[in-house]
């Protein structure tokens, strides 16, 4: 399962299920460079808890929540993500920047890529989150690459990952 809210949630709604078979990750890179440049980095609040139970929060302007080490591609980009463990990982950025998302991004795709390894970039381990919006407006999230709506969105994972978001 992989999720995303922020830049990738707003990517995945703007680029049609038939654009991405018609032209794959061709289309999907025009549209990622359009939305690169206007992109206005929401603050996102991420609570949870860790694996021991405690009480976990964070911010950042872009999340992604998974429980798998390929994202977007066939590179292994979350390294140590396990879907058997029963925590989702979730990749914050927490900078405000063009460039800081840009590289981000082009590491999580180049195979030799280390994006979780970027100043800017945290990884929590959290065994349930909700993602809410600070601002109080809309922000799309995607679920495995398609359209889920908008935050708030809650992750409750175990033997079957369990997403609470609203019907689009």
């Amino acid at each position: 399962m992989g999720a995303g809210a922020g830049w990738d949630g707003q990517l995945m709604h703007r680029v049609s299920s038939t654009k991405k078979r018609w032209l794959g990750g061709v289309g999907i890179w025009f549209a990622a460079f359009r939305l690169l440049v206007r992109y206005d980095f929401p603050t996102l609040r991420i609570d949870g808890l860790d694996a021991t139970g405690e009480s976990s929060s964070v911010t950042g302007t872009s999340v992604i929540v998974s429980n798998i080490r390929y994202w977007a591609s066939a590179n292994p980009a979350i390294i140590g993500a396990d879907p058997g463990d029963d925590l989702l990982d979730v990749v914050v950025l927490q900078e405000a920047s063009v460039s800081h998302l840009a590289a981000f991004w082009l590491k999580m795709m180049a195979p030799t890529g280390r994006p979780l390894a970027q100043r800017g970039v945290s990884r929590l381990q959290l065994s349930m989150l909700q993602i809410t919006l600070e601002q109080g407006r809309a922000l799309e999230v995607h679920l495995n690459g398609e359209p889920r709506g908008c935050v708030p969105i809650s992750f409750l994972p175990g033997p079957l990952v369990q997403v609470l978001a609203p019907v689009i």
